[in-house]
């Protein structure tokens, strides 16, 4: 195949190799933009994650933690994986006279209601900063930031895996059974 596609294309040679050539061109330029949209759309939840995830491992390693009864105002859920259901509870707190609202993340406690009191630790220094008292927040965090981030480098590597064996298909290198 000619290298030169677009020198054919201004003669008015099309051939079989050149068609060839810009179904290629076209089909690289999709898979890049399938992978970049994928990691766009990704990478802005990971790092929210992320965040998360410090700020519930920094409160709980906190000596001089404050403990607090916190109420769920609202949970929104959101399906991760067949198994898996992420839960986002809205939990207010008072410290002082002062009340505060903080964004928790649990997986799988479909047993958590608008309502119900949890034990939320929270920075002495700067209560707005929170923790589910039990821990079971920072599992939760770990284990969705671990599978964003895998979900991160497995998903280009597979592109990229199916892109060179159809590349290797059209190139006749690899024949199909």
């Amino acid at each position: 195949m000619n290298l030169n596609i677009f020198t054919e294309i201004k003669s008015g040679d099309y051939g079989v190799d050149t068609v060839l050539g810009i179904f290629i061109c076209l089909f690289t330029i999709i898979v890049v933009a399938i992978v970049v949209i994928y990691m766009v759309k990704n990478i802005p939840e990971l790092l929210i994650l992320k965040r998360e995830l410090k700020t519930a491992e920094h409160v709980s390693a906190l000596p001089d933690a404050l403990t607090v009864k916190g109420e769920i105002v609202s949970i929104r859920s959101e399906q991760v994986t067949r198994w898996n259901i992420k839960y986002t509870a809205t939990i207010v707190y008072m410290v002082g006279q002062r009340s505060f609202y903080s964004d928790l993340t649990f997986l799988n406690r479909g047993s958590l209601r608008a309502g119900e009191k949890l034990d939320i630790l929270c920075d002495s220094a700067d209560p707005a900063n929170s923790a589910a008292a039990d821990g079971s927040q920072i599992t939760a965090l770990r284990k969705l930031v671990f599978r964003q981030v895998r979900a991160l480098i497995l998903f280009p590597i597979i592109c990229l895996g199916f892109y060179i064996i159809f590349l290797g298909y059209l190139s006749g290198r690899i024949e199909p059974d």
